[in-house]
């Protein structure tokens, strides 16, 4: 199938060059040294809070540095003209490439699992709420990919790809702390928009439908955007 020959030539496109290697080595020491840091809340129980609370914010940083250059590099150097001059539809470039950026992504979260493992073996761990939590880590970071790969679209420069990326994700992170400020009537909605909420949800044992809903869905509009910005170029060419 298309969309899996695109993700594996990217996926590996990674780690041929220092990319991945240097993604992931930060990710790890920056998740590793916040996670140890916290890993027992203040009555001495084991807890994945220390990792699950600071990410919305380091993810606003690595989701764009993983994606920029999935389309913005293409573009750049013209790539993308023989890319869509063979038998590839343009949504099976995009989904293509997103799940090159998820198999990078879900490969460093995998990689953090040892820390579950001795935690529970230090303390004693509630493993439901800590399995949940994993899932919206991981669907948050779905959603901060695909932005990234829609900033990726807009551009064909990599450094601008991540600027923009950065400045979308990051508008996430602002949310939640603007909420407060915001009136009575409006907060329901606010905090039901708000990305990081579903992770604490979730980070508690709360595996709510509607928070699985949402994610997979914010994370579904900016790839149709980046679509749409594809598209649009065999218009304009």
């Amino acid at each position: 199938m298309n969309v899996w020959a695109i993700a594996k030539r990217d996926f590996g496109s990674y780690f041929r060059s220092p990319i991945a290697y240097v993604v992931l080595s930060i990710f790890l020491l920056l998740t590793g040294f916040l996670f140890w840091n916290g890993a027992f809340d203040t009555q001495s129980r084991a807890s994945m809070t220390a990792l699950f609370g600071p990410m919305p914010l380091i993810l606003s940083f690595f989701a764009p540095a993983i994606t920029m250059g999935l389309l913005a590099d293409e573009r750049g150097t013209g790539s993308i003209e023989l890319l869509t001059t063979l038998p590839l539809r343009d949504w099976e470039i995009i989904l293509g490439k997103y799940l090159a950026a998820v198999g990078l992504y879900t490969l460093g979260v995998a990689l953090t699992l040892p820390y579950v493992v001795t935690i529970a073996k230090l303390g004693p761990l509630d493993l439901g709420p800590a399995l949940a939590g994993y899932l919206g880590l991981l669907l948050m970071g779905y959603v901060y990919l695909a932005i990234g790969l829609m900033a990726s679209a807009f551009t064909r420069h990599q450094i601008v790809a991540f600027i923009v990326g950065l400045g979308l994700c990051f508008l996430f992170f602002l949310w939640s702390m603007m909420i407060p400020a915001l009136p009575r009537g409006l907060k329901v909605v606010a905090q039901y928009l708000a990305v990081d909420r579903h992770l604490r949800q979730m980070a508690d044992g709360q595996l709510d439908p509607r928070s699985l809903v949402y994610l997979l869905s914010l994370a579904a509009l900016p790839l149709v955007i980046a679509w749409q910005s594809l598209e649009s170029r065999r218009w304009t060419a």
